[in-house]
């Protein structure tokens, strides 16, 4: 017979003492002028790809899909952005798709590598000078996590930065070991074998105090609570489920801290990161609440993308209205963004930032 946690820590037992105490809280923090004008050219140039799809099923479809897989790399670091924007080769639709909502299969390593966008017309060079400029400058993002980090490591907290794509994950363990010099940063990512990835995870047991930074690779399979008691959500999911499985790495049977704390960090001047939240993370956090279950994203997308693309375009004074775009259909037509002006005023570029022709 499966016991569930709340049998083990339910008065019946006697065993409250099983599990630690779970704390968690949100974190936002805001962009500067130079990442959030690149998150505007962006935007810009995947809603005039998609307009511009033509007729055929198939091209509008790798349009929308590699829009949203092209913006969640720029919410995640300026590093994805320019990984994902290089690779222009197209992707298997069906598989950017499940990319795009973390669903990674019960049986496969969580897909940590930038995805193909498909978007191989318009300025791309240009975006891509821009990225790898934001990749040199200060990061309001990292600087937002060391503030969250710094009482937590204080206090002799051991954190798991977990992040959704490599490149990501490398650039924030550089700004990690640079604001944290003194503690011992590993990184892990699918780019290690199963079996690097234990033996760095274990290297660390012999270090008073650690600090990990790792992608949905180490989500499942390695349990971490011997070695940490903290989770950072560097990046937010697009699967509600994904953040469960991060938290439960550490809040698990066999953790000895008593309190194990998990924050959610996302920036509300992120068209993607308010989208995702609105439509998906909220509404699933009040049904788990409400019936104690996560629930897995419905296998039938189509309502779910709507609406985030719906999201996205109305906190960016895209859209006329709530319904200036239909989810009834399982791909969005071009037509439906009739609400959207494309080619919008762009906000001024900040200094020494590369300009988009």
């Amino acid at each position: 017979m499966q016991r569930r946690r709340i049998d083990v820590t339910s008065r019946d037992w006697g065993e409250e003492r099983s599990f630690p105490r779970h704390e968690t809280s949100e974190s936002a923090y805001k962009l500067d002028n130079a990442h959030s004008a690149f998150h505007d050219a962006v935007l810009d140039y995947c809603l005039g790809v998609v307009e511009g799809a033509g007729i055929g099923q198939r091209e509008r479809r790798l349009a929308f899909w590699g829009t949203l897989a092209l913006m969640r790399c720029v919410g995640s670091s300026p590093a994805a952005a320019a990984s994902a924007l290089r690779n222009r080769l197209r992707s298997d639709l069906e598989l950017l798709g499940d990319h795009v909502f973390d669903d990674d299969g019960e049986d496969e390593d969580a897909i940590d590598v930038e995805p193909a966008s498909g978007l191989d017309t318009g300025p791309l060079a240009s975006l891509v000078a821009q990225a790898e400029h934001l990749a040199r400058l200060p990061d309001p993002k990292i600087a937002a996590t060391v503030k969250v980090l710094q009482p937590l490591i204080a206090g002799g907290a051991n954190p798991v930065v977990f992040c959704r794509y490599i490149a990501t994950a490398d650039h924030v363990a550089e700004g990690l070991r640079k604001a944290f010099p003194k503690l011992r940063t590993e990184v892990v990512t699918g780019s290690l074998t199963g079996e690097e990835r234990r033996a760095r995870v274990e290297g660390m047991a012999d270090e008073r105090q650690r600090l990990l930074v790792a992608t949905d690779c180490l989500s499942e399979g390695i349990n971490l609570q011997h070695l940490f008691d903290t989770v950072i959500h560097y990046d937010l999911s697009w699967n509600p489920t994904r953040h469960q499985q991060r938290e439960g790495r550490v809040d698990r049977f066999g953790q000895s801290a008593t309190l194990v704390r998990s924050v959610l960090l996302f920036s509300p001047d992120s068209a993607v990161d308010g989208a995702v939240l609105e439509v998906i993370l909220r509404k699933a956090e009040a049904i788990r609440r409400a019936t104690g279950v996560t629930v897995p994203l419905p296998e039938e997308r189509g309502a779910v993308t709507g609406a985030l693309m719906n999201a996205v375009l109305l906190r960016k004074g895209r859209g006329r209205s709530s319904a200036s775009i239909s989810a009834s259909s399982r791909m969005p037509r071009v037509s439906r963004y009739a609400g959207v002006t494309p080619k919008r005023a762009r906000r001024p570029l900040a200094p020494g930032l590369p300009r988009m022709p």
